[in-house]
């Protein structure tokens, strides 16, 4: 009989295997949004997997280099053969980061398979190393705590409501020196703001929520924590809306901020190397070793293997 433990680690690699019907994915995805240590185990298992099969893929393709050198040498079948077997068990590797054996084997098992037609990997393979699609095989337009966010902001509102509007106590808004009735109507603007933005990168509607996160750093940059959001889902939506540069810039900015969220901070970090993938890949490793060597880093896996396959 399974433990528990082996059907949670079940669960999880059967979503990301994508083999679990409609229902079952949705109802994982619920428990993520509900459940922070079970979206944080989901992520852990994600990156270690992204981070093995970027390893492998660099064993894979310098072996594939020496068979393709054999076979334009004239070399005999035998050699060739000897370099085929040591592909398959380059595969053999143990798992690492809680990745069980199981969800390894499926891993090398479809590694395998799809290395059937060794020749069309070969002619392919320089592609690869492509920045712009190695940037696009790393990199998720989607935030799983986006939920989240979106119900902690929404939330703030309903704290300002009640406000008896003849009410003529006074109190400092943004620095100015306004009435109750008046800072609860400009902080309920301020949420309704924040809160537009945040729907808006939802629906994927990037120009949108570009300009209003933009609008709302420009006017709200003393609330520190609402700013950092902010300043979070305008560079993803920057980014998600191919604005590298423009991106990177402010998940600079967000990095340097007091007090960040910090799965907001793992991820801002690992979208801004891969970034540089695309902008200035001089950059890309000097980002992904400071990950590499987090040990309590999200991507930590992930970013071994692609420095890996970079090198």
């Amino acid at each position: 009989m399974e433990s528990d433990n082996t059907k949670e680690e079940n669960l999880i690699i059967s979503y990301l295997d994508k083999t679990l019907d409609k229902n079952e994915a949705a109802k994982v995805e619920q428990r993520m949004l509900e459940d922070e240590d079970f979206r944080n185990q989901v992520m852990e298992y994600k990156h270690a997997i992204s981070g093995i099969i970027m390893h492998e893929r660099k064993k894979i393709s310098k072996i594939i280099d020496e068979i393709s050198t054999l076979s334009s040498m004239g070399s005999e079948t035998k050699s060739q053969d000897e370099k085929i077997i040591k592909l398959k068990t380059s595969k053999e590797t143990k798992m690492e980061n809680k990745v069980n054996r199981r969800s390894y084997i499926g891993i090398a098992a479809s590694m395998i398979i799809l290395l059937g037609a060794a020749s069309l990997f070969f002619l392919n393979k320089n592609s690869d190393t492509d920045p712009a699609k190695l940037f696009a095989q790393h990199y998720n337009k989607e935030v799983v705590f986006l939920d989240k966010d979106i119900k902690t902001i929404a939330a703030k509102m309903l704290g300002t409501r009640g406000v008896d509007p003849k009410d003529t106590s006074t109190v400092v808004f943004l620095g100015e020196r306004i009435t109750s009735a008046e800072a609860a109507e400009k902080e309920n603007a301020r949420v309704a703001l924040l809160t537009t933005g945040l729907k808006q990168f939802k629906k994927s509607d990037w120009t949108n929520s570009i300009i209003t996160f933009n609008k709302y750093i420009e006017n709200y940059e003393e609330n520190s924590s609402d700013y950092n959001m902010a300043l979070f889902y305008s560079a993803k939506s920057k980014l998600n809306d191919s604005h590298y540069l423009k991106a990177i810039n402010d998940y600079e900015k967000f990095i340097r901020q007091n007090g960040i969220d910090k799965e907001m901070k793992f991820t801002a970090e690992w979208d801004r190397a891969i970034a540089y993938l695309v902008v200035d890949q001089s950059k890309v490793k000097t980002y992904l070793n400071d990950i590499a060597k987090d040990g309590g880093h999200k991507f930590q896996s992930e970013a071994k293997g692609l420095l890996e396959y970079l090198d």
